[in-house]
């Protein structure tokens, strides 16, 4: 029992120093870690901070052999941002800021049609 709460002392954190550390991770890896367990699977939408590696995200999603998996950045940003509900965001990559503009652009666009 003692070992099992040693090995987990990462976890009995407050969920501000969980975010601290997790901020200075890219989103997408922030993300992967709401698989550790249930006390981790919200903290990721606590994270200040929205920071997307654009670059590896396109590639890693046009090197997909299957369109079945096929995932745009855009769908990948526009689900993130869905799931963190209202908590608010401190600093965007700038590549983020301008697809976001983007996407605010086009639902205007296509709200006023």
């Amino acid at each position: 029992m003692a070992q099992n709460n040693t090995r987990n002392r990462i976890s009995n954190l407050p969920d501000s120093l969980l975010c601290h550390i997790l901020s200075f991770l890219p989103t997408i890896e922030a993300v992967a870690t709401s698989l550790l367990s249930s006390r981790w699977k919200t903290v990721w939408t606590l994270v200040p901070n929205l920071y997307f590696d654009v670059d590896k995200i396109e590639a890693i999603s046009n090197s997909s052999s299957s369109d079945q998996y096929h995932v745009t950045f855009a769908q990948i940003l526009f689900r993130v941002w869905a799931l963190r509900n209202v908590n608010r965001v401190q600093k965007v990559s700038p590549k983020v800021v301008s697809i976001l503009i983007l996407i605010l652009l086009i639902s205007i666009h296509v709200s006023v049609q």
